[in-house]
């Protein structure tokens, strides 16, 4: 395995670099318990040239749960021949090193796919890159702060994006292409690697994330158990209360497990600690109480 080690000069301008949007779909959403179950990544350049691409299943190593599959699509079935992600992950990071130069590496909601490459090197016994990556939802914050929704669905709609295989890592991964570029050259342009950092630069991946089986004193840094939801869903959550609109979340819990809902918010109230959102459901046509650091994402656009 050849791991990137060189990270992009901040001075460097962004018309001198190459880019790599990647994206996973896993089996759930907590990168301590659950697996990839697909890696997809596209090589670019600035001018919206395709380089080349990055496309594999992952075999999980377990069953993959009927609310995720009714996302992605991606079965027991189709996973069953597929390498699992020990060896998936380090022909990841060599195709990564192919690069002339080292790479501009960005994912949509980074930390999620950071997590989930980062726990799938530690078991392995390897190495996460220290490559910096960049997040494409942080950067549409800061670049569009009117905007109630920074989805990738929502971003790619708002910029005439189409995304025909939605939930597959390789088309998502296009699209996030695609709406990072239209975000750059938004007036005033970003034009250098540390503007970019400066606006959405996460870090590296093994920052994000730990194996379970390593200590938080040495080794991979434990990752946070509470999700602490993005200010701007937060945001999209209270406005909807006060325009009782409805909204779809992507809530991780209940007996649905994974699973997009639509309600219609009503109310936060923390409870013995915790945070909720008391919402009319409209698919149980009643109202629900969700635990706040469980919604993965708002879609205000719903």
């Amino acid at each position: 395995m050849t791991v990137p080690t060189a990270v992009p000069d901040p001075a460097a301008t962004l018309a001198d670099v190459s880019f790599v949007a990647f994206d996973l779909e896993t089996t759930g959403c907590t990168a301590a318990a659950d697996r990839t179950v697909e890696i997809g990544a596209v090589r670019f350049d600035l001018a919206g040239r395709e380089l080349d691409v990055f496309e594999e299943l992952v075999n999980p190593e377990r069953p993959i749960p009927a609310n995720v599959i009714r996302i992605h699509g991606i079965t027991d079935a189709a996973v069953a021949g597929a390498a699992p992600m020990a060896e998936v992950a380090p022909r990841f990071l060599d195709w990564i090193a192919a690069s002339a130069a080292p790479p501009i590496l960005m994912a949509h909601n980074a930390r999620f796919d950071m997590g989930f490459v980062g726990a799938g090197l530690a078991r392995a016994g390897l190495s996460a890159p220290p490559s910096p990556v960049f997040d494409t939802v942080r950067l549409s914050r800061r670049r569009m702060p009117t905007e109630r929704s920074h989805s990738l669905k929502n971003c790619a709609a708002r910029f005439g994006v189409t995304n025909d295989r939605a939930h597959r890592a390789l088309s998502d991964a296009r699209a996030l292409m695609a709406v990072f570029l239209n975000l750059v050259h938004r007036p005033p342009a970003v034009t250098t690697v540390g503007q970019l950092d400066a606006l959405c630069g996460c870090g590296p991946m093994r920052a994000e994330i730990a194996s379970p089986a390593r200590s938080s004193s040495g080794g991979w840094p434990r990752r946070r158990r509470r999700y602490e939801p993005p200010s701007g869903d937060q945001a999209a959550l209270n406005l909807a209360i006060a325009n009782r609109a409805p909204v779809r979340i992507v809530y991780d819990g209940g007996t649905k497990g994974v699973a997009a809902r639509s309600v219609t918010p009503r109310r936060l109230q923390r409870r013995g600690g915790e945070l909720y959102l008391f919402a009319w459901c409209h698919s149980d046509d009643k109202e629900k109480q969700y635990r706040v650091d469980r919604i993965r994402e708002v879609d205000a656009g719903s």
